[in-house]
């Protein structure tokens, strides 16, 4: 059972090119221990075990309505303020893509940590892809948990971490 593939980054927003050398790269990236790790920041540990226990097949999804309503997009109202929510699947992709292209620019050699130059290619300016999707994450965080908040009878203990945006910076 596996919750994200790597078929998830293979187009959209978060794409992740691949190659030969980073697909299997991202294939061994995906570990759902990592993300359930996310998921529980996101819930607290008792809620957030709860939504994994109900998670089956591959992909991993959840079956309980109360957890295939916060797993993909949303909108809500909570105190009169309408939002919308990208839910906890979109979350875990946009993370994980911030997690690993993050890495794809360095390599380790013997002599260290180096950085991948090319000729034909210019790097980000001030404003980094990732650093945005983040944030769009952090932002879905923080939605997300606002319903959990504000629903305790379908997710009681909700007991979730902050998550902080990045400087853009």
């Amino acid at each position: 059972m596996s919750i994200l593939k790597t078929t998830d980054f293979a187009s959209g927003y978060t794409k992740i090119a691949t190659d030969q050398y980073t697909d299997t790269d991202l294939a061994t990236f995906l570990v759902d221990k990592k993300l359930y790790s996310i998921i529980k920041r996101i819930m607290g540990d008792e809620l957030g075990q709860a939504f994994i226990d109900d998670l089956t097949g591959d992909p991993a999804v959840p079956t309980t309505a109360k957890w295939i309503t916060i797993w993909g997009d949303f909108e809500a109202v909570v105190d009169h303020i309408p939002f919308y929510c990208l839910g906890l699947k979109n979350i875990l992709v946009y993370l994980t893509y911030c997690d690993f292209v993050s890495q794809q620019s360095i390599v380790n050699i013997s002599t260290g940590n180096k950085s991948i130059n090319q000729e034909a290619a210019n790097t980000e300016g001030l404003m980094k892809k990732s650093v945005v999707v983040n944030n769009r994450a952090v932002e879905a965080v923080r939605y997300l948990q606002l319903y959990l908040d504000d629903n305790p009878t379908d997710y009681p203990n909700f007991d979730g971490c902050n998550f902080d945006y990045q400087s853009m910076l």
